[in-house]
């Protein structure tokens, strides 16, 4: 079944379009920005969207910020938006773990803002800049070695290095938790120019552990349970679910059972859709066409 380009339908078939759902859940980076910036218009049409009645939520599998740092990027003026607006891997995993009554420190690969949602959460983050190397080697001889970390978590982290993946070796040879928020192999930058994303760590550790994370981001059920359960959503059909990616988004959101829509200013192409199995129910070109459709039905 091929997906409705919302452009193309009549004005009646717009309005039973924006009438088939009240929630609008919203990836944010390939949807509101770019990279650091927003794409033009994208909170004008946030603020209309809102205006015609609209409750609009947030999911990004980008915890590398803390929520208070998304906020400008969704804001106009009138500052609609706040922090219980938005649902991101780290919040999933801080929920999960603060269920597990720990008394282990948590081993994390990640930003320092990753990392701090952590530990502002009361949780006990290990300090990953005192890892010694020649300690690590030695961890790894000693195959009896006693540790006090019990969770391991791979996120995003721009200064990952050969210590701290030596380091998760060695604890991913115990019985640790082994969690990850987003599991991007890739992330695009531009449409040409990607970056390492941490699946590919991923693949490394389990080439040498055999042991793969329990994940906490899109499309994955345990962020699945705790973006419905966070807003409180009891009709997932009445729900629209925008985003970049058929992979991470529109699977998430059919997984879900919301409405989906893909637009072309992120991951996926028309070409995409082509080929793959995850097709979403409409697309548009960008996020802001909405406001357009909106004014015009």
């Amino acid at each position: 079944m091929s997906p409705q380009d919302l452009k193309l339908l009549s004005t009646n078939e717009l309005k039973l379009f924006f009438n088939s759902f009240d929630t609008i859940i919203c990836d944010i980076d390939g949807v509101i920005r770019h990279f650091q910036r927003n794409i033009e218009g994208a909170k004008k049409t946030l603020s209309l969207l809102k205006k015609n009645g609209k409750k609009i939520h947030f999911v990004t599998n980008n915890s590398t910020e803390i929520p208070e740092k998304l906020l400008p990027f969704l804001n106009d003026v009138n500052g609609e938006f706040g922090v219980e607006d938005i649902a991101m891997p780290s919040m999933a995993l801080i929920s999960y773990l603060k269920r597990l009554n720990l008394n282990q420190q948590i081993f994390i690969m990640g930003t320092s803002d990753f990392q701090k949602q952590f530990r502002d959460a009361g949780l006990s983050v290990f300090d990953s800049d005192s890892i010694v190397f020649l300690n690590v080697v030695g961890d790894l001889l000693d195959e009896n070695v006693a540790s006090d970390i019990g969770v391991v978590i791979l996120d995003v982290d721009y200064e990952i290095n050969f210590v701290k993946l030596a380091k998760a070796v060695s604890c991913l040879r115990s019985d640790v938790v082994y969690l990850t928020g987003a599991s991007d192999k890739y992330i695009p930058i531009t449409k040409t120019t990607p970056l390492m994303g941490p699946g590919l760590f991923h693949n490394m550790l389990y080439e040498l552990t055999g042991k793969l994370p329990t994940n906490f981001g899109k499309p994955s059920s345990k962020f699945q349970e705790f973006v419905l359960r966070k807003f409180n959503i009891t009709d997932p059909s009445k729900v629209l679910l925008i985003g970049d990616s058929l992979t991470q988004d529109i699977s998430f959101g059919e997984n879900c059972g919301f409405q989906t829509l893909l637009v072309l200013t992120g991951v996926s192409t028309l070409e995409d859709i082509e080929t793959d199995t995850i097709v979403p129910k409409y697309f548009l070109d960008k996020f802001t066409d909405l406001r357009d459709l909106l004014q015009h039905c």
